[in-house]
């Protein structure tokens, strides 16, 4: 008799341990690196800001769109290269305004000249937006 109930404390003793176990809070996970507005990042797109307005305006403005919304998601390598860049555009009012596909393609082109600070991360995704408009 001695023997079984042993046992049974011993039993007890692991479902009470488990359920404390499991009662305590998990391990909190690393937290993710806050994203910081590095200022020679935006330096950076400043600089490619001409020719992104030359474009609105060569490609849509000039061509009878009232306003432009640009959106891009660029992938940048480890070295500061661009790797990818995706560009969007919304083009109004769309009866009068002409195809956004030379728009995208020449905002590509001038984001994918730009060079960032190397990073220790493989690759760093980018969003950015534009809105342009006639007065």
């Amino acid at each position: 008799m001695r023997e079984r109930s042993s046992t049974r404390v011993v039993w007890m003793a692991l479902v009470l341990g488990g359920l404390g176990f499991a009662a305590l809070p998990a391990a909190a996970k690393k937290p993710a690196k806050p994203i910081v507005a590095d200022q020679a990042m935006e330096r950076l797109f400043d600089g490619a800001q001409p020719a992104i307005r030359e474009c609105a305006l060569s490609h849509a403005i000039y061509k009878g769109a009232t306003a432009v919304e640009l959106q891009a998601m660029m992938m940048i390598s480890r070295d500061g290269s661009v790797f990818s860049a995706l560009v969007t555009a919304k083009l109004s009012p769309s009866e009068r305004a002409p195809s956004p596909t030379p728009l995208q393609e020449c905002v590509s082109v001038a984001l994918r000249k730009m060079k960032f600070p190397a990073s220790n991360d493989t690759f760093r995704k980018l969003l950015r937006n534009w809105k342009f408009a006639t007065g």
